[in-house]
């Protein structure tokens, strides 16, 4: 089986790389100032301050990024939801998608990278390149922009305001120059605004030039806010290890929209994607001694396209009763035709409709009983039972984690949505190498903590939601 995926196609507005030559405002007070090692701090002393329009305190940015020399421009997105401490930014070119997403609440990033359009739902290739990390020490390995802690010296890492994000209001003083219709604005009416900005996180100068519009946002499809910058382009100099390099940028932005509704799949990964983990930070919930639950299989099989075919198919369904104290189990079932001829069910004729065994592991016996008569069946347990763990020579109980498949190299996935319920997802990737090549990957979820619940321990509650098994076999390298 296979996972879904859905495919996009971005299309680049491509527009070549401007430099407003017209542009004289500083007269080279930007280039003139000290490494920012050397120099006192400053709050845009060198000229007055206009008040310019603002951007809240949430934003969703979209544009064209153009870097002086680079060969090729990038589509970038920017997701900015300051109200639940996360931040998400995007790039594609050249076919490939490379995102980093930043949960300021449990202190993670999340980074991958992506073929766009993926060929099918599973994308073997992609399998490897997802890693979460402890947002202190984050260093992105594909993209050199993103938000950075708001206080390095902290112990955690605080998220940064929307001006410190986007370099534009609060401590970053613009002055109001002049109105603007030319090329770089895409002959849209607009007002520049310009800064000298002393870049502390970039450690770097430069000056910054945003072009807001507003009067004549004349776009043929949607562009987010009534008014938004439309173009923005900062040079200078920033400092790696003392050593100077040159800074400058360009962004086309067809798209702006301040404080918007944000979901959470603005910030998820793909669904088909599994990430190693590389920070304990996110751990399971804790477990109960004793529960129990109800839990429905189902089958359903995916195309090459990655695409449902022929629908879902129930398979059986169980109640459960477990105590880590005891030495008893009980599990009421409807079973699947695999059932019946599986383990200790395959001993008894007959069977049609509800089935109830119970476990006496210590005696290693199974006491069964089912709805198509009165007879009570003694039997000896099966280790290949799935309530045993059947690495000895006979049947253990089988541990908590065994049962809600909690074992293994599981790595924190994100929040979705099962069942119309919000859960949270660990994951496991695991390949099969024999004559056939067979990839699994293993995901569990469990009901999202409430706010009443969620601490910096251990949670509180603990609701499993569902267990599901992903397989893709590829025959001779096809899939």
């Amino acid at each position: 089986m296979i996972m879904p995926v859905r495919c996009f196609t971005y299309v680049l507005l491509v527009i070549p790389l401007h430099t407003n030559a017209v542009i004289h405002d500083f007269e080279g007070k930007c280039a003139t100032l000290v490494r920012p090692w050397l120099r006192a701090r400053y709050g845009g002393w060198l000229w007055s301050s206009t008040s310019g329009p603002s951007v809240g305190k949430s934003y969703i940015l979209k544009y064209e990024y153009q870097e002086f020399f680079a060969n090729q421009p990038a589509w970038l997105e920017e997701y900015f939801d300051h109200k639940n401490k996360r931040a998400k930014i995007k790039a594609v070119s050249l076919g490939v998608e490379f995102v980093d997403i930043y949960d300021f609440a449990t202190q993670t990033v999340t980074s991958y990278k992506a073929r766009k359009p993926s060929t099918s739902g599973w994308d073997p290739q992609t399998q490897d390149e997802c890693g979460i990390y402890d947002i202190k020490t984050f260093k992105s390995q594909y993209l050199h922009m993103g938000f950075p802690c708001a206080s390095k010296s902290s112990e955690t890492c605080r998220m940064p305001t929307a001006e410190q994000a986007l370099r534009y209001g609060g401590s970053y003083k613009y002055s109001f120059k002049r109105s603007v219709i030319d090329p770089s604005t895409r002959n849209i009416k607009s007002k520049l605004y310009t800064a000298c900005i002393e870049d502390e996180f970039l450690n770097g100068t430069y000056e910054s030039y945003y072009y807001w519009g507003g009067e004549d946002l004349s776009f043929p499809f949607p562009s987010g806010g009534k008014e938004m910058p439309v173009y923005v382009e900062q040079h200078g100099k920033y400092w790696n290890h003392t050593k100077e390099h040159d800074y400058r940028t360009t962004k086309n932005i067809p798209w702006y929209l301040k404080d918007p509704a944000f979901s959470d799949d603005m910030f998820q990964i793909p669904p088909s994607m599994h990430c190693h983990s590389y920070t304990k930070l996110h751990e399971f919930p804790a477990m109960p001694g004793s529960f129990s639950f109800s839990q429905e299989e189902i089958g359903f099989t995916l195309n090459s396209a990655g695409f449902l075919e022929g629908g879902f198919s129930p398979l059986s369904f169980k109640r459960i009763w477990y105590s880590d104290n005891l030495t008893y189990a009980r599990v009421d079932m409807n079973p699947s035709q695999e059932d019946k001829g599986g383990p200790i069910l395959k001993n008894v004729s007959g069977i049609n409709g509800h089935v109830s065994v119970v476990f006496d592991f210590p005696y290693d016996l199974a006491f069964l009983a089912h709805s198509a008569n009165d007879e009570c069946h003694i039997l000896p347990i099966d280790k290949d039972f799935f309530l045993c763990n059947s690495e000895g020579n006979k049947c253990e109980k089988i541990s908590r984690e065994k049962l809600f498949g909690m074992t293994g190299n599981l790595s924190y996935k994100g929040k979705y949505k099962e069942s119309g319920i919000e859960g949270e997802t660990w994951s496991r990737l695991e390949v099969e190498k024999k004559k056939t090549k067979m990839k699994l990957r293993h995901e569990v979820s469990f009901q999202a903590a409430t706010p009443q619940v969620e601490s910096k321990s251990a949670r509180k509650e603990f609701i499993p939601i569902q267990q599901a098994d992903y397989r893709e076999r590829n025959f001779k390298g096809e899939r």
